[in-house]
């Protein structure tokens, strides 16, 4: 059975709505604050979940923070499944700082990506996420559903 890092930022996280999902009796949680190395992503809110993207915009590109988790191939499938691996998010990896293995990150696919939706001035304030005091987004509300 081969084992994956993940890394997750939304309502996968510990004690979030879908972390049920992630969590069974082969998952270990490896980092419970944990940041990618990569600060070039944008982060939006879909009500209940959120969703990242790369970004080239400077005013709004950050850092990602969200936990890691070490999972089995089952539960990554279980996982593709959930996010619509491919089609609503594509996972891929990325880097997460003092970590030597890359891990699975889910980003939103490029259709999903409207860059006039998300960075529209207009529109920017409600939508972007929380940002920490290392300049990173994050996610700290439940599903709403």
């Amino acid at each position: 059975m081969n084992k994956h890092y993940v890394f997750v930022y939304g309502s996968l996280k510990k004690n979030f709505c879908n972390h049920s999902v992630i969590n069974d009796s082969s998952t270990e949680l490896i980092k419970f604050f944990a940041t990618t190395v990569r600060s070039d992503f944008g982060m939006v809110s879909f009500g209940g979940f959120p969703g990242v993207y790369q970004t080239d915009n400077s005013e709004i590109s950050k850092h990602v923070s969200g936990q890691v988790f070490c999972v089995s191939d089952k539960t990554l499938d279980r996982l593709d499944m959930l996010e619509s691996n491919g089609r609503f998010y594509i996972r891929e990896l990325v880097s997460i700082k003092g970590m030597i293995e890359p891990c699975w990150m889910y980003v939103l696919a490029p259709a999903r990506v409207r860059r006039t939706d998300f960075e529209n001035e207009s529109r920017k304030a409600p939508r972007i996420m929380m940002v920490n005091n290392d300049s990173s987004y994050f996610w700290s509300k439940s599903c709403e559903w």
